[in-house]
């Protein structure tokens, strides 16, 4: 058998080592290289599953925040208070309608995971691969996105609990 000089590496025997070997070089500090080549489509390998990711997170998070706000009233009513536990339950029952409250806590909450991913995932895709740009991205990202949520809770505030005709 020939031995190959140290210097050469060799070529791809196979389509498992082509792609290994893109693996390699996409987890490698060539990245911005391997995706401007067009060897990936960063819109549909990168951007598109953490944009999905965003929107399914955000109502998940808002309906586990919710339970737990509810189970902490629960302990400091029952537990620090002395309230009846049936009567809490009986007051929670009557007091949440679950189309008005919970239904439109989804929607926002829908509403902010496509305005916070969109916003987080623009300013990365554009940031200069320095420390000072992922910083500066860092920063813009957070207050663009607080304050687009902001605003974006207003007008749905707005349209959801406005009355017609009062």
């Amino acid at each position: 058998s020939q031995r190959m000089p140290t210097t050469q590496r060799p070529a791809p025997s196979s389509t498992t080592d082509a792609d290994m070997f893109l693996i390699v070089r996409v987890f490698t500090a060539d990245f911005k290289e391997v995706v401007f080549q067009g060897a990936i489509d960063p819109h549909t390998r990168v951007l598109a599953p953490r944009f999905l990711a965003g929107i399914i997170a955000m109502p998940l998070l808002a309906a586990m925040f919710s339970a737990i706000g509810i189970l902490g009233a629960w302990t400091v009513a029952v537990g620090l208070i002395g309230i009846d536990g049936g009567n809490f339950w009986s007051i929670q029952q009557n007091g949440v309608d679950v189309w008005r409250d919970v239904g439109n806590g989804v929607v926002k909450s829908m509403v902010f995971g496509v305005i916070c991913t969109f916003v987080a995932l623009y300013q990365g895709y554009e940031t200069k691969a320095t420390p000072e740009g992922v910083a500066a991205s860092t920063t813009r990202t957070v207050v663009l996105s607080s304050l687009s949520v902001l605003i974006a809770d207003f007008i749905l505030t707005a349209l959801m609990f406005s009355t017609a005709g009062a």
